[in-house]
């Protein structure tokens, strides 16, 4: 049986510990990171920079997906022992396998995962990045085996819970439910047999919660740089050459707070 707890606690381990190498490994890019620091192509050549903070198209789009993701865990996983038995069982299993598939294809989640193991590992702050190529190619090469051989855990419990094969198989059909043998055949080339429902829910449960913990990491250091910046001054230098002081702004909607972070061209 899978406990939640456990879960909760390696994810979190994991998260704290890439987050604080990176604030220390690379500090002025850690700030660009967490005012949301981005390159817009369709700038160039026009008198507005390039590089803007407070990319927010992507963060709102994120909001929907990781409210729904707390909304699921709290209504089927309150208690540990849920299991896809039953036809609802069974539903809810195909509604795990669309989360995943959806939750490893966000582009917004793989750059956050790309610029935090950039700056851990000492290569700055990717400012334009895309990860529109082969996902698993890009977890593997910029994510997964840097951050193993940086020796920080986070590489291994991607490595763990990501799986390709079985997230190609969703998104193309090319899969089965065996609820005798509970099991889920994989049809993809790839596939080197079926995963076990338990295999499954172990793999789902760490990556969403992954995910999770990650957004509220990235959003609880937003609060904390927004009120330090209140009072504050910091400065970073862009990959141009510019150099642009961090300004805040603190704003309540619906009783929710959202920061938002301006440059200011010194």
């Amino acid at each position: 049986m899978i406990h939640l707890t456990d879960v909760f606690q390696d994810v979190r381990e994991a998260v704290n510990e890439i987050v604080n190498v990176a604030n220390n490994v690379s500090p002025e890019g850690f700030i660009a990171y967490v005012v949301g620091g981005d390159y817009y192509e369709s700038f160039e050549n026009t008198k507005l920079l390039p590089y803007v903070l407070q990319d927010m198209s992507g963060f709102r789009k994120d909001l929907s997906r990781q409210k729904f993701y707390v909304h699921y865990l709290n209504r089927n996983y309150k208690k540990d022992g849920f299991q896809y038995e039953g036809e609802e069982g069974i539903d809810f299993l195909s509604i795990e396998l669309m989360i995943y598939a959806h939750l490893w294809q966000s582009s917004y989640y793989l750059k956050h995962l790309v610029r935090l193991t950039h700056l851990a590992c000492g290569k700055g702050y990717e400012w334009r990045l895309s990860v529109e190529d082969n996902i698993w190619i890009i977890l593997n090469n910029e994510v997964i085996t840097p951050l193993i051989e940086k020796g920080l855990k986070l590489g291994h419990l991607i490595e763990e819970n990501y799986y390709g094969v079985l997230r190609d198989s969703f998104a193309h059909g090319l899969y089965s439910i065996d609820e005798s043998s509970r099991r889920i055949d994989l049809y993809s080339s790839r596939a080197n047999g079926p995963i076990s429902f338990e295999g499954f829910q172990k793999k789902f449960l760490y990556s969403v919660i992954l995910s999770q913990t990650l957004f509220e990491s990235y959003r609880e250091n937003q609060k904390l740089m927004a009120v330090f910046l209140q009072d504050n001054h910091k400065v970073i230098t862009l990959p141009d050459g510019h150099r642009i002081e961090v300004e805040s702004e603190i704003k309540v909607f619906d009783d929710e707070e959202y920061y938002s972070f301006r440059p200011v061209l010194q």
